[in-house]
């Protein structure tokens, strides 16, 4: 008969990596963008990760996010892959509601809802991905990514924002950005 030792300790990560989300300067809750500086060719093709960190459980969120159009535009949709896709964060027994849209000014707005199902009405919260982006580089150029928040575009149009199941907001508070530069 084998004798087995099990072992309590708890495993230690190093979370060294410039991108990890506690080494970003962010005050938690925050959104921020992963990958945050996007290094590409024209042509080339980007993916953004719009991420939260230690967001609180949330039923529904509004996205809005700058981009310049004159150097990146989403990537056509195909069979395997849309421009816009949803995260992990809304993921539960149910696939979240998810509507995405261009807006004027280079905009891009999207719309994800947590489906309730039988354990719950909201996510659980915590560091997941919201949404997915698709660009391709068109031409040269550098540009800042950007949540749109309340203090960019006032009280009457949308900004970005979460909601908890009692439609009450969400506490954000940072925004990271992000930066791409097409060669």
């Amino acid at each position: 008969m084998g004798l087995s030792l099990f072992s309590c300790e708890d495993a230690e990560y190093s979370l060294d990596k410039t991108f990890d989300p506690e080494n970003l300067g962010l005050e938690a809750p925050a959104l921020f963008f992963h990958q945050t500086i996007v290094d590409v060719l024209v042509d080339d093709p980007i993916e953004i990760d719009l991420y939260s960190y230690n967001m609180d459980p949330a039923a529904a969120a509004y996205l809005r996010i700058r981009y310049d159009r004159k150097i990146v535009e989403l990537r056509p949709e195909t069979e395997d892959e849309k421009p816009v896709e949803a995260g992990d964060f809304f993921q539960g027994d149910n696939e979240p509601f998810f509507h995405w849209d261009t807006l004027p000014d280079s905009h891009l707005g999207i719309f994800l809802y947590y489906l309730p199902d039988m354990n719950s009405d909201q996510s659980s919260g915590g560091t997941w991905s919201l949404a997915k982006v698709h660009f391709i580089a068109k031409q040269k150029g550098w540009f800042k990514l950007e949540y749109m928040t309340e203090a960019d575009v006032g009280e009457e149009q949308p900004y970005t924002e979460l909601r908890n199941a009692n439609n009450e907001p969400v506490i954000i508070n940072d925004f990271g950005t992000g930066e791409v530069n097409v060669e």
